[in-house]
């Protein structure tokens, strides 16, 4: 026999199957203008900026809104997917791939291609449909713990607090901290150590005319200008110096040699090899180089 009539029971929305959630999800935000999903979220939006309390109806609705988005995105993504693993197996499609929205609309409209396809819903469906029976007293990003990393901008980094003397913007990276209490960042004490090493009136690095030790700065620079900064630092401390005769070359050989014994320097330079006297800065001879004294010739009668 059979049964009609408005005594005919109704299935409870609860206990519908785990497929329908998503469909009855879609059809809910189908009926829905784009115009009218942004006018809403404005309004949210702006009411959540003043501080307004929500009821639960409109969080809840917010709520089906963003989820149905997600969703809808979902679904032409992985409509995507398998159309590309069937047309990877030489199988004819009648039906040009679907392809995937940035906008509600035309993934909406899209839907009824990939209605009847074969997939898991996600576990969150039901609890989207749940909401609109249940009190929330939770804001939206609260209430949604697993939104799309990709909607968050990546955090900026924070400031140290401090100011570089040098170009006075806020330090976000790794600082240093002169003896006479100014920081820098590490741009700018590269800079500094760079020039240092290239200009003997900058040498050796200064802030408030106290010198800023190598050990702080040693772990922020590179290795190329830490050992050129190294290698100007034992020229620079020398007062007498000796220079490749070369003048094409002129590279610091070290120490001027005030011993008895003559003392050859030998260019380190591959390409010069040239070699220096370290007494003279000379080139390098065998025999030292001694001075000629004339002794006037004693006639006979002196000798006597």
């Amino acid at each position: 026999m059979n049964v009609a009539g408005p005594s005919m029971p109704h299935a409870v929305p609860g206990a519908r199957a785990r497929d329908d959630y998503e469909e009855h999800l879609i059809r809910m935000v189908t009926q829905l203008d784009l115009a009218d999903l942004e006018r809403f979220q404005t309004v949210y939006k702006e009411r959540l900026h003043r501080g307004d309390v929500l009821s639960d109806h409109e969080v809840a609705y917010a709520l089906l809104i963003q989820n149905a988005r997600e969703l809808a995105q979902f679904n032409a993504d992985q409509a995507l997917a398998q159309r590309f693993a069937v047309e990877a197996g030489g199988e004819p499609q009648a039906d040009p791939p679907p392809r995937p929205a940035t906008r509600v609309q035309p993934v909406l409209a899209s839907q009824p291609t990939i209605r009847n396809a074969k997939r898991k819903t996600p576990k969150w469906c039901k609890q989207v449909v749940s909401f609109f029976s249940t009190a929330l007293s939770s804001s939206l990003t609260a209430s949604n713990p697993n939104q799309a990393p990709t909607t968050t901008a990546r955090a900026r980094p924070r400031a140290t607090g401090h100011d570089c003397v040098i170009c006075q913007d806020p330090i976000f990276k790794p600082e240093v901290r002169a003896p006479c209490g100014h920081f820098y960042d590490i741009s700018c004490i590269t800079d500094l150590f760079q020039a240092a090493a290239r200009d003997e009136s900058l040498y050796p690095p200064r802030c408030c005319r106290q010198i800023i030790p190598l050990p702080r700065v040693r772990p922020h620079l590179a290795q190329a200008l830490l050992t050129e900064f190294e290698l100007k630092g034992r020229e620079f401390g020398t007062l007498k110096r000796v220079y490749c005769v070369s003048p094409s070359c002129s590279r610091f050989l070290g120490p001027l040699y005030e011993g008895f014994f003559a003392k050859i320097f030998t260019c380190p330079s591959p390409t010069c090899i040239t070699a220096t006297c370290g007494k003279c800065r000379a080139s390098a001879h065998i025999e030292p180089r001694l001075r000629v004294v004339t002794v006037p010739r004693l006639r006979s009668d002196d000798r006597a």
